[in-house]
């Protein structure tokens, strides 16, 4: 693993995967790809990508129209071209591996699940999670056997940290609210469960699963759940003073995510810990 090329790299994810593998392994040289040098969308793209990857190469996948920018059919179909193009190119030219970030939306944003696992039910109920999962299957597809040990696709819950600014349902945007004294909008009574990953994790789970030769599906998540409720309590334990919140009435069922980390830690050991989320708040909120 010389080299790390990765796509999408201007995005909260790719910038901070990047810093990571600088801090961590500065041994490993790494590029990245982002709009406007290339459009992954574009097929015509894909002469691009073959010309930057080799046998020493890995691929991290992380181009992708994000859900906050609308969960549309458009933004579904740009999203499987995106893996298309890629898939194209790199079944044209192997690399040493692929790192393609799916989602834990394939499961369904909408499903109470207390014990996710890789093999659960598959039930996108967004556009997104759709994509996602569709673009798992059709690089499994294009790569043949290659993606047996070439390919890990990574199923990460609602990642978070500093540099955030997509102001989503979550750890960035209630701090981001907090901070600016703004009003924070809670659907229902805020009590249903989701876990959340500090984006350091996220690099540190990547670098540790490759460097084991994990392949295959992974829920990039250790099983530790909080409400939305107990997150606003720990901002405000953090920053001193009552929030101002809305509670509206829920549009959708609750649920309830909680996942089992077993693989995760079959692969990894008990000795990789993520940051517990009062930290990463503080580093929201204290910055």
């Amino acid at each position: 693993m010389q080299k790390f090329l990765i796509l999408g790299g201007s995005g909260f994810i790719g910038r901070n995967l990047a810093a990571y593998f600088s801090t961590h392994r500065p041994e490993w040289r790494v590029e990245t790809l982002s709009l406007p040098e290339a459009d992954l969308g574009d097929r015509g793209s894909h002469p691009l990508l073959t010309s930057r990857c080799d046998r020493q190469t890995t691929v991290i996948l992380l181009a992708a129209t994000k859900r906050q920018y609308g969960d549309t059919l458009e933004a579904f179909h740009r999203n499987l071209a995106i893996t298309e193009t890629v898939g194209l190119a790199l079944a044209e030219r192997k690399p040493a591996r692929l790192v393609f970030f799916s989602s834990a939306a394939v499961y369904g944003e909408e499903t109470h699940d207390t014990a996710l696992k890789e093999n659960s039910a598959i039930r996108p109920q967004s556009y997104y999670g759709l994509a996602k999962f569709t673009g798992e299957k059709i690089l499994e597809k294009m790569l043949g056997p290659w993606a047996q040990e070439g390919l890990l696709c990574l199923r990460p819950p609602l990642v978070y940290g500093p540099g955030d600014a997509g102001r989503t349902y979550g750890p960035s945007g209630f701090c981001a609210a907090a901070l600016a004294g703004e009003r924070i909008r809670i659907w229902g009574d805020g009590t249903e469960l989701r876990e959340f990953l500090h984006v350091r994790d996220l690099g540190g789970l990547v670098v540790a699963l490759l460097e084991r030769g994990a392949a295959g599906t992974v829920n990039a998540a250790f099983g530790m759940s909080y409400s939305f409720c107990d997150l606003l309590r720990q901002i405000e334990g953090i920053i001193g003073k009552t929030l101002e919140l809305e509670f509206v009435p829920r549009t959708k069922t609750k649920a309830d995510n909680r996942f089992d980390p077993s693989r995760l830690r079959a692969l990894l050991g008990e000795s990789f810990q993520p940051t517990p989320l009062e930290q990463g708040l503080r580093e929201l909120l204290l910055k």
